[in-house]
């Protein structure tokens, strides 16, 4: 508490002694209007006749680097909608078009690295959850999904149309958004709505209305809530099928399989959507960035399958994983007593799907309640029998911004046994403090039951947050797990544990010549056994140095001292590498330096040194990662982890190898690869994707597979298994 009273005086002393701009919400209000003639979806706006009746929105301004500054460049937006479509238009104007960054090409990248426009929508008004909708000057689409304010899922992907095409200006971009793409509140009178250029050249990103450098459904404008639009039957039905050859070469067995499967999705009301999986297939899924792991805490790595990520934002819970500002609390221990987690469902332990005959999810608004179900029938594998899964959470929105509800799952998709889990949360928001400060506070609960009545099956936490772009800003955390605390369905890294956390930091930012940012903060995070109060890990770290220039590229430097403790042969924090350590409890100061290039360049690189100690030894740990993109067409990554751990025990050297080439025929024809291998488990893994996507919605994947391994350390290596899967599926909308 005390900590916190500092943040907040010095909060209060910087807004005392500095005047900030403000915009007014009010004013960011305005009424689109209805269109009977459909814009042809084409990127050209000025030979259009029927935008000439749209409502032109273009008091945009700068949001970063410095907020209410005037945009460097001009930017007007264009709005209207039919019964069927909410389109949006951009100018987009440069003084020099040589400065247009627009380097990729194939549909399904990230477009974060180049120039965007785009919109945040909150169909329901209550600015708390919403959509993302981005193209750069290539026409690829990136879409997200608000879980909240504070977090967004990229991977979600909806259905909608873009066009760009380039201008004596600069360029100009058309999105036909289909309401039957959306979920909305039929009763709301307002849709939030905002604005955003992103001029990557300057690191430059331009706004129509921002709080504290936010844009989110909770800092957005409103629009009148649209009329007499439909979403037809509001019903998806997405079959596909999946002609499969796969081969063991450990065992000489090779199958070919046809699969069909088959997904619906059907909006019983605007706001309320069921989703039914029949015989799911998931063999296009892209495969995951290989990690290692040097420690005893389990990994963690995010969904991506589009099943599971439709809707997610109904079953988040606790804002448990949120992204925060210049913080080491990141990977596995940011997601920590997760209740549920997807990832869980349809994968063995050791990495292997399992198949699913069918699920039926459930999310949306019911009578003023956020409410998610989610059933899954998950086949039987080796030792493991058919089973039943499940999954309940309601919600209920109070007060301006906050939030109160509970969770509810059932099942073990990893063993036959019974287990249960229920939670509640409480979600405090308020962004109403003045001068575009805010204060978040979440709290919840969560209870474990299984077959056996066990003593400390618990688990809670308690987080205050003061975000801020600009000046001060911090987090206190508190958390809990016991030591039989079991989320089968859930995620958890460290049981019979408390964690300690402060985080306090300070943003500058500036539109001098050389330097946009200057950031520094200090970190402590420490985690405690229950049963004695003996120190698991702490660890302080203080960056005084982070800097970014004007173009985007960053430096930065840190100190850190971290404890950590060894109790014995069960806890070893290096067995994954065969090396003991006896118990004792270990001191150790590291250093570190990382250098970041602008990702809008044709070639960019970002490395990072550590170095120092590391329990009763030293460490040296080495990341670097280099993209080349001579064109749109072509990308090549590069990227090596290293670790070089000596210790009297033993020494040992971690190498992971990453290779990514990707040839992009046109915006909907791409060919991707991918190799990665590493000297711990001395695999080298080969995924080779060719995707066609004709539209939004329709999708045929060509995915070849295959492994190799070096099992007598002799540096040669046998093929283990390959597989070639050709998938396609096509939606059909009513």
């Amino acid at each position: 508490m005390v900590f916190f009273m500092v943040l907040c005086s010095a909060i209060h002393a910087q807004e005392s002694s500095s005047q900030t701009i403000q915009v007014d919400r009010a004013s960011k209000y305005f009424d689109a209007p209805q269109t009977e003639i459909a814009p042809t979806i084409d990127g050209v706006i000025d030979g259009d006749p029927s935008w000439q009746n749209a409502r032109m929105i273009d008091d945009l301004y700068q949001v970063q680097p410095v907020e209410y500054l005037p945009a460097s460049e001009k930017t007007e937006f264009l709005v209207m909608y039919d019964a069927d479509n909410l389109y949006v238009a951009a100018r987009l104007y440069y003084q020099n078009k040589e400065d247009i960054v627009a380097n990729v090409l194939r549909q399904g990248d990230s477009i974060i690295s180049d120039d965007r426009m785009g919109l945040i929508l909150d169909p329901f008004g209550d600015g708390r959850r919403g959509y993302l909708f981005m193209i750069n000057g290539n026409a690829v689409r990136s879409d997200s999904l608000f879980v909240s304010t504070s977090r967004f899922l990229p991977d979600w992907e909806g259905i909608w149309e873009a066009q760009v095409t380039r201008t004596d200006y600069g360029w100009s971009g058309e999105m036909a958004i289909p309401f039957k793409t959306l979920s909305f509140d039929p009763n709301a009178t307002t849709w939030g709505i905002n604005f955003r250029r992103d001029i990557r050249s300057k690191t430059e990103r331009v706004g129509w209305f921002s709080q504290n450098q936010a844009m989110n459904p909770g800092t957005s404008g409103t629009m009148n809530a649209l009329r007499d639009i439909n979403q037809g039957l509001g019903l998806d039905i997405v079959p596909s099928f999946s002609l499969m050859d796969v081969e063991n070469n450990e065992t000489g067995e090779s199958s070919t399989e046809f699969e069909p499967s088959l997904d619906a999705f059907y909006k019983i009301t605007p706001a309320l959507n069921a989703a039914v999986t029949v015989n799911t297939d998931f063999s296009a899924t892209e495969v995951d960035d290989r990690q290692v792991n040097l420690t005893q805490f389990s990994l963690f790595f995010p969904e991506k399958r589009e099943f599971f990520l439709r809707d997610f934002d109904i079953f988040d819970f606790g804002n448990i994983g949120a992204n925060e500002q210049r913080t080491s609390f990141n990977g596995s221990q940011r997601q920590n007593s997760r209740p549920f987690f997807s990832r869980k469902i349809g994968l063995a332990r050791s990495g292997t799907p399992i198949a699913i005959d069918g699920g039926v999810k459930v999310s949306g608004d019911v009578a003023g309640l956020n409410v998610g179900g989610l059933v899954i029938r998950q086949e039987e594998f080796g030792a493991l029998d058919a089973t039943d899964l499940f999954v309940g959470r309601v919600s209920k929105d109070i007060f301006a911004e906050s939030s109160i509800g509970m969770i509810y799952t059932d099942g073990d998709p990893g063993s036959n046994s019974d287990n249960r889990l229920v939670g509640v949360d409480y979600r405090y928001r308020n962004t109403r403090l003045g001068r575009g400060r805010a204060f978040i506070a979440d709290a919840w609960y969560q209870q474990t039951s299984g077959e056996l009545e066990l003593d400390d099956e618990h688990a809670f936490g308690v987080k205050l947050s003061v975000p801020s772009s600009a000046g001060f800003g911090g987090t206190l955390q508190y958390q809990e797990v016991g030591e039989n605390y079991n989320p089968a369905l859930g995620f958890v890294s460290r049981k019979g544990v408390r964690l300690e956390r402060a985080l306090l930091f300070h943003n500058s930012r500036s539109n001098d010549r050389y330097i946009q940012r200057r950031n520094a903060s200090i970190e402590y995070i420490n985690w405690e056994y229950l049963d004695n109060g003996q120190v698991q890990t702490r660890v302080t770290n203080l960056r005084p140095l982070d800097l970014t220039n004007q173009s985007g590229d960053r430096l930065w430097g840190l100190v850190g001292h971290r404890q950590a403790s060894v109790r014995g042969s069960d806890d070893q924090p290096l067995k994954n590498i065969g090396i003991t350590l006896p118990a004792d409890d270990y001191h150790w100061t590291r250093g570190g330096i990382g250098i970041v290039t602008s990702t809008h360049r044709k070639f960019f690189t970002s490395t990072r040194a550590i170095y120092g100690g590391y329990y009763n030894g030293d460490l040296l740990h080495l990341v670097f990662d280099t993209t080349w993109r001579p064109s749109e067409h072509f990308n090549f990554t590069f990227g090596v982890d290293y670790s070089d751990i000596k210790l009297p025990q033993g020494r040992f050297i971690s190498r992971l190898l990453n290779f990514k080439a990707a040839w992009t025929f046109s915006s909907t024809l791409s060919w991707s690869n991918l190799i990665q291998y590493d000297n711990v488990s001395e695999n080298l893994g080969f995924n080779s994707r060719l995707h066609w996507v004709p539209k939004a919605g329709q999708d045929v994947f060509l995915v070849f597979n295959q492994g190799w391994q070096d099992r007598d350390l002799d540096n040669t290596f046998r093929t283990t298994e390959q597989d070639l899967t050709l998938k396609a599926s096509y939606t059909f909308r009513f």
